[in-house]
C-alpha cells in the first residue's frame, strides 16, 4: 500500500469520523414586537410560519407571548416552543378562518391549525407550551 493511498485512506477516516457531527442548533425567535422581544436574539421572526420556514433540522423556534393567528406546517424535525419565560402563546385562527392543508388517509379535507408533515420518517418534531385555539374566539 503506497504512503499516498495510506494518507488519503486516514483523511476519508478522520472525515467520516468528525467531519459528520450535527450543527449545533439554533434558537429562532417569533415575536410581535420587534422593538423589544421576549428574548435577546439576532435572528427574529414576526409570523411562527416564517420562523419554521427559516429553521432548519434540530433547530428551536422560540415564540414570545402573543396571540399568532395562522395555520403553521412543519416539515423537518425543529422544536417550536414558548421562549422561556413566556406562558400565553396561543395559535389562533386566521382571519378568514382555517383551509384546507392535508387529506387524511380515507381522502377526505383537513384543516390542521399545526399541521406536522415531516419529509422523511423517523423526524421528531416537539411541541411545547403552546395553546392551539381553533375555536376562533382567541385571547388578545
Amino acid at each position: 500500500m503506497s504512503a499516498r493511498y495510506k494518507y488519503a485512506l486516514l483523511a476519508t477516516t478522520a472525515a467520516l469520523v468528525f467531519g459528520f457531527q450535527p450543527a449545533s442548533a439554533k434558537t429562532l425567535l417569533v415575536t410581535q414586537d420587534m422593538g423589544h422581544p421576549c428574548l435577546a436574539g439576532d435572528t427574529m421572526f414576526s409570523t411562527i410560519q416564517s420562523g419554521v420556514n427559516a429553521a432548519s433540522k434540530g433547530d428551536i423556534v422560540a415564540v414570545c407571548n402573543g396571540s399568532y393567528p395562522e395555520q403553521v406546517s412543519i416539515i423537518r424535525g425543529i422544536t417550536l416552543e414558548a421562549a422561556t419565560g413566556q406562558t400565553a402563546v396561543t395559535v389562533a385562527v386566521p382571519n378568514g378562518g382555517v383551509v384546507q392543508n392535508t387529506t387524511s388517509l380515507g381522502g377526505f379535507p383537513i384543516a390542521a391549525q399545526i399541521l406536522v408533515a415531516p419529509a422523511l420518517p423517523r423526524t421528531t418534531v416537539n411541541i411545547k407550551n403552546l395553546t392551539v385555539d381553533g375555536t376562533g374566539k382567541q385571547s388578545q
